[in-house]
């Protein structure tokens, strides 16, 4: 893939790819594309999380349940 950038854009990536210790403008760039595609993957997962049925459950349970696993883990 090619990307024309204006003046004012090389500049930017430029300058931020410098500051942020980039070997080139293109890994900032690549870094750039590569975070928003892991936004995007928690965007998802959010909205699929919103769709779910609401439940409650009791903390002091879930803690017990979690260090008995865990204990029990251990033993083995």
């Amino acid at each position: 893939m090619t990307l024309d950038l204006n003046d004012s854009l090389q500049t930017f990536v430029d300058s931020e790819s410098s500051q942020r210790g980039f070997v080139s403008g293109n890994d900032f760039v690549l870094d750039l594309l590569q975070k928003e595609r892991d936004r995007a993957h928690v965007r998802g997962l959010i909205k699929e999380g919103e769709s779910l049925p609401a439940t409650q459950i009791n903390v002091a349970s879930y803690i017990a349940s979690q260090r008995d696993r865990f204990n029990a883990s251990k033993d083995h």
